[in-house]
């Protein structure tokens, strides 16, 4: 599924500039214990900094793993299930709000 109007080429969190892509796949890491990866992010300390996120998820799906890989580039040293746990909550306290897309 496309996102419904085009996405940013980049974001910029705490001063350091990402790029944004949407991708068909993240064929270099798929899986991670078993559950398909909706996108990942670089480390900030990177040249070429890049937040990939998965296309044809549905749009919540990909609103959750957007706040899920932003709060990576927030705060790269938090770990995964913290950030996994985080990324749920926000989705699911914006969408309360009518600010995320529903289930």
């Amino acid at each position: 599924m496309k996102p419904s109007r085009e996405w940013p080429k980049t974001a910029t969190f705490l001063g350091k500039r990402y790029r944004v892509r949407g991708v068909p796949n993240l064929g270099d890491h798929p899986t991670v214990e078993g559950a398909v990866v909706g996108g990942d992010t670089s480390a900030p300390h990177h040249r070429g900094r890049t937040i990939r996120i998965r296309q044809g998820m549905s749009p919540r799906e990909t609103f959750r793993v957007a706040v899920h890989e932003a709060l990576h580039a927030l705060d790269w040293k938090l770990d995964e299930d913290a950030v996994d746990e985080m990324a749920g909550d926000i989705t699911r306290f914006l969408a309360g709000l009518g600010l995320a897309p529903e289930d």
